[in-house]
């Protein structure tokens, strides 16, 4: 589909579809080096130093210090993501991102406590002498911060599936325009419902039973997250024109540097921090496949 756009001059259809290629190799695992390591391109890469986590947001996030109409935010951020394997470090990013971005922080708290996991209707004891800073303090993959701060005009991504008709769907991202104690107003900005406003409302949000808590915890908070950053298995299904990897800590599944890359739409959109060791240097990355899955 890229490789047909007719806008693309011969010399671009080329590199699309060598750009296509490459992306499907990486993915099939056929680029593989030792200990499961590829060469990332030289022009995709950021220089490594102390100076390269700045070099990556610029990259991605040029101007982003500028103050937007509405539509305008729309435009500007429905491309525009930086994509990281470990939620702590889209966590550190956002946080970065949001100090950047103009305008006041709102700063909105959840209410948390941890619940019967029985049916007996009795919490574990330990659970229930548990301090709710602990329960506070818990970060956990799928479930939004205790201390959840947001600006009007940022970036968040939808952590459940709210109303799926109105595109209210996991994974859906929005533009924050309005916000209070009990609901947020938003602009969808992905999706066939990009453009239209909603209305996202506090809710409870529990962890899965087989999570690594030894009870389930309940936390009424607003479903979403800050999407300056996003993790890059949540990223899966959107589309975006500029793409900042931030591979400082290394894929860790099958399949994730694929998918990483190819959230591109374009071959020299893409803007890749490896760490400062030799490989790093060197444009060496860890890509893990597992051949058998793909028999």
């Amino acid at each position: 589909m890229r490789v047909l756009d007719p806008t693309l001059s011969p010399f671009e259809v080329q590199k699309t579809s060598d750009f296509a290629k490459w992306l499907l190799d990486i993915g099939e695992g056929r680029l593989q080096l030792q200990d499961d390591r590829v060469q990332l391109p030289s022009d995709m890469l950021l220089p490594p130093g102390k100076d390269s986590v700045p070099m990556l947001i610029n990259s991605v996030y040029d101007s982003l210090h500028s103050t937007r109409s509405e539509a305008s935010l729309r435009q500007y951020f429905t491309g525009r993501a930086i994509l990281a394997p470990l939620n702590k470090d889209v966590d550190i990013l956002n946080a970065d991102l949001l100090d950047q971005f103009p305008g006041g922080p709102n700063v909105l708290h959840s209410a948390d406590e941890a619940v019967d996991t029985t049916g007996s209707g009795a919490v574990d004891a330990g659970a229930s002498d548990l301090p709710t800073e602990v329960l506070n303090a818990l970060a956990i993959p799928g479930i939004p911060l205790h201390e959840l701060t947001l600006k009007i005009g940022c970036p968040a991504i939808l952590l459940r599936n709210i109303d799926p008709t109105a595109g209210l769907c996991n994974g859906t991202r929005l533009i924050i325009t309005k916000i209070s104690r009990r609901v947020l107003e938003a602009v969808i900005i992905t999706g066939p419902h990009s453009g239209d406003r909603c209305f996202i409302p506090r809710i409870p949000l529990t962890t899965n039973a087989n999570s690594t808590l030894p009870f389930q915890l309940r936390r009424l908070q607003f479903p979403v997250r800050l999407a300056f950053a996003m993790s890059i298995n949540k990223s899966q299904g959107q589309s975006l024109q500029r793409v900042g990897l931030y591979l400082l800590q290394e894929i860790f599944a099958h399949g994730q540097l694929y998918v990483a890359l190819s959230r591109a739409t374009k071959y020299n959109s893409i803007y890749a921090l490896l760490d400062d060791s030799e490989d790093g240097r060197k444009g060496l990355t860890k890509n893990i496949v597992y051949n058998e899955v793909l028999l």
